[in-house]
């Protein structure tokens, strides 16, 4: 399926799936199932897995961020699922880890799946899919 980013949301999503990496390294019980997941997910985004393994080999050289709002820490859900949106397959494990890391920010686990519907689902509504996180952004500042 391979979906096209801008350079916006390309930055959004590296820096989301850097920190979502930094968090599972520094848990220092990661599993093969994540480091596939992390390896798939930095293919997709076109970085190297020297850089990835270098990473992995020196966990002190990243630093997880804590996301400082709940718009930012749903900003991060959103981007980590949407980079296991891109290439149009979800596999379970790709869920296990965005809703162990969605339980890490203080979210329930559904709210994974409710962003994987609204994302599949913006075409067939008419709604470009880069804008549903703009809205979900608004509808969440306006809940606030």
């Amino acid at each position: 399926m391979d979906l096209e980013l801008s350079k916006k949301q390309f930055d959004s999503t590296k820096e989301s799936f850097l920190n979502i990496y930094a968090l599972l390294i520094k848990r220092k019980a990661i599993t093969k199932e994540n480091l596939d997941c992390i390896f798939k997910w930095g293919a997709q985004l076109d970085i190297p897995r020297e850089e990835l393994n270098f990473i992995l080999n020196n966990p002190d050289s990243i630093e997880f961020d804590r996301p400082k709002t709940k718009i930012e820490a749903v900003e991060q859900i959103y981007d980590l699922v949407y980079m296991i949106y891109l290439d149009g397959l979800v596999e379970d494990i790709e869920l296990e880890v965005a809703m162990t890391y969605a339980e890490k920010l203080g979210f329930q686990r559904g709210i994974v799946g409710d962003l994987l519907k609204a994302i599949d689902s913006a075409p067939g509504d008419g709604i470009p899919r880069e804008k549903v996180k703009e809205e979900l952004k608004e509808l969440l500042e306006s809940s606030l």
